[in-house]
């Protein structure tokens, strides 16, 4: 369960499609959230602003995650694209 203040990268994750996305809505790069521990804590003025401002609507006020914005914690996999056939 999300508790307030404590959010991890893959908590901060889950609640967008992917750390992408995340990224564009802070602001920062990719690399910027690559850069965070795994199971640590996100830098805490990231994850206030997802708290108050992006994703509001999926915190109580006491700030844990309500039940309907639940989602499995994907694990992020990285997918490298086919690379063209080449044409003799």
């Amino acid at each position: 369960m999300f508790s307030l203040l404590n959010m991890t990268k893959k908590q901060a994750i889950s609640l967008f499609r992917n750390a992408a996305e995340l990224a564009t809505k802070l602001g920062i790069s990719r690399s910027a959230i690559s850069q965070w521990d795994e199971e640590g804590e996100i830098p805490r003025e990231h994850e206030l602003v997802i708290r108050y401002q992006l994703r509001s609507e999926c915190f109580d006020q006491s700030g844990n995650l309500l039940p309907e914005n639940r989602r499995p914690l994907l694990k992020t996999v990285r997918r490298r694209k086919p690379s063209p056939k080449r044409v003799a």
